[in-house]
């Protein structure tokens, strides 16, 4: 197995919904059970972000579990709700213990 096949095999635990196109090509993945995060190869360079925007998952957590901003306080920063901010900070959490 190599290329795009063995990718998406390692990722399959984490890939909950995949979205093709007519052609059935992957074009974007939902890595959460809720589907509020999105990793879209168009948006962001791929980068995990919040669903129906550019805002990345990563930037959301900087600013939650490192700089100490609160979750309410990041959300109106980002104009996206508490619940997004929660997601992205749990999706994150989940890739930093992976990663360690």
């Amino acid at each position: 197995m190599e290329g795009q096949q063995a990718f998406v095999q390692l990722l399959r635990a984490y890939l909950r919904k995949i979205t093709y196109n007519e052609k059935g090509i992957a074009v974007c993945w939902y890595p959460d059970p809720k589907e509020l995060i999105k990793v879209d190869p168009a948006i962001q360079w791929g980068q995990p972000c919040i669903r129906g925007t550019r805002v990345q998952t990563r930037a959301i957590y900087y600013y939650v579990r490192k700089a100490g901003d609160t979750t309410e306080a990041v959300a109106d920063s980002f104009r996206v709700s508490v619940k997004d901010v929660q997601a992205a900070v749990e999706w994150e959490n989940g890739m930093e213990r992976k990663v360690a």
